[in-house]
This record gives structure tokens, sequence and C-alpha cells, in this order.
């Protein structure tokens, strides 16, 4: 079994500050909220840079995981 945090559950961080969250517990995953002006969630309108910037720190805490 695998267990997750949701950024639903975390509306007072960021995004970043959840990942953090979430790692420092030791969960095995982060389902992320889709949607606009949500501050711990990701815009449907998200630039590139900016999902690449989120899936370049999840693939760091992957390896640092191991």
């Amino acid at each position: 079994m695998y267990i997750a945090g949701h950024t639903m559950g975390t509306p007072e961080l960021c995004l970043k500050g959840a990942i953090d969250l979430f790692v420092s517990m030791g969960l095995d995953g982060i389902e992320i909220v889709i949607q606009e002006e949500y501050k711990c969630g990701l815009s449907p309108f998200a630039r590139k840079n900016e999902l690449k910037s989120i899936r370049r720190l999840l693939g760091e805490l992957r390896e640092e995981k191991g």
C-alpha cells in the first residue's frame, strides 16, 4: 500500500511547501490540485517552465529517496 498526501489538505501552503511537508512525513506520493488561483495547486494554465520546475524538484526528491 502507498500513502500519498493531497494538496487539498494544505491550502495554507504553497506547492513547494506542501511537497516539503509530505516528503518530511515520508509519504509515498503527492496528489496536486489543478485549479486556478489555488495557492497549493497548479493552474490549468501553468507555463511550461513552472511545470518543468515542479517535475525537476519531484525528480530530485525521488533520487534522494532512492
